[in-house]
């Protein structure tokens, strides 16, 4: 036991002499620095260049650099670029000869329109028009997210809104996948189903959000300062 006291207070001793020379010994001073933009590596498999050092008058260090995706646990690398994202604009405009709140048992009642529109689980509705059956919503636009325009509708319904409850007064549907192949605003007068008559007329178009780099904390930025939040720009497909 008294060797074992003995040898603990020697390590103490060895330990304060350690530390007293680490705070005599004098910091490392950075010389220079070189930079280089992530967003450089993005262009090129691979980076090889002689880069300027700053903080000096003259110098050139000598860089060999690539940029490698991360593997996910199913072994693939992972794309740099998040996927490619859609965006469905719909101008509301107008619609004709609707059915009347009559033929729908509403007794000598004014339509009272409104519409919704449903992609996938977002659903959005309009205001209401001024009642009849020829109403106006002058230019209502509408931006929704979409999944998968190979697979997915648009299906918008207009509505008689009720004091006691809303009747339908018939839908229509938009197939998307046309859309992508379209570089303009398409202006539609669409027939409304399940009803006797009724027409819907909207503009439509598929907007493509341009796709971000998974590494947008740099790409815009030298290296070692990354920026904060994101950005993103809209434009026609």
């Amino acid at each position: 036991a008294e060797e074992l006291d003995g040898g603990t207070g020697g390590d103490g001793q060895d330990d304060a002499t350690a530390a007293a020379a680490a705070a005599a010994k004098p910091k490392d001073l950075v010389l220079c620095k070189a930079t280089v933009k992530v967003r450089d590596l993005l262009d090129e498999a691979r980076h090889d260049a002689w880069v300027k050092l700053s903080g000096t008058k003259e110098g050139l260090v000598h860089l060999k650099l690539q940029l490698t995706p991360s593997v996910g646990a199913d072994g693939l690398p992972h794309d740099i670029y998040q996927p490619d994202q859609y965006l469905l604009q719909v101008n509301l405009l107008e619609a004709k000869d609707l059915v009347s709140a009559g033929v729908l048992g509403l007794g000598l009642v004014r339509s009272t329109p409104y519409v919704t529109l449903r992609l996938g689980n977002e659903t959005l509705r309009s205001k209401n028009a001024k009642r009849g059956r020829h109403p106006v919503w002058a230019d209502h636009t509408f931006e929704l997210e979409v999944d998968d325009a190979s697979t997915q509708r648009l299906v918008m319904q207009v509505w008689h809104s009720g004091t006691v409850r809303d009747v339908s007064l018939g839908r229509a549907v938009v197939d998307l996948e046309p859309l992508m192949a379209s570089n303009h605003l398409e202006d539609r007068w669409l027939d409304l189903e399940d009803v006797e008559s009724g027409q819907l007329r909207v503009q439509v178009s598929m907007v493509r959000v341009r796709r971000e780099c998974r590494l947008d904390s740099l790409c815009n930025s030298p290296a070692g300062t990354p920026t904060k939040g994101r950005s993103g720009t809209s434009t026609p497909v």
